[in-house]
């Protein structure tokens, strides 16, 4: 027996799921704005932390200098210590 619709329920039923799915979209579009928010407060935050930086090494280049130094140093005695401490040699029996 074949069940017969009106165009009435037609369009009720097109008009529900033509709302449903745009609904849906809808929240998909909002939780991909905030994603895309966060992402970009956090780039943000990043590029400010860089800017400060670098501000700090203009305005205070005794900071910078003092570091690439201290690395200076540290590398020249690592060398001299590898130079100048040798390991001891093993006795024979």
């Amino acid at each position: 027996m074949m069940m017969s619709m009106s165009l009435q329920t037609i369009f009720y039923i097109v008009g529900i799921i033509y709302m449903s799915v745009h609904i849906f979209l809808l929240l998909i579009c909002i939780a991909l704005l905030i994603y895309i928010k966060k992402k970009m407060t956090h780039i943000y935050e990043q590029t400010e932390d860089i800017v400060k930086n670098v501000q700090t090494s203009v305005h205070h280049p005794e900071h910078f200098v003092s570091t690439i130094a201290m690395s200076v140093t540290h590398a020249a005695l690592d060398q001299l210590g590898k130079i100048f401490i040798t390991k001891p040699k093993k006795l024979r029996n």
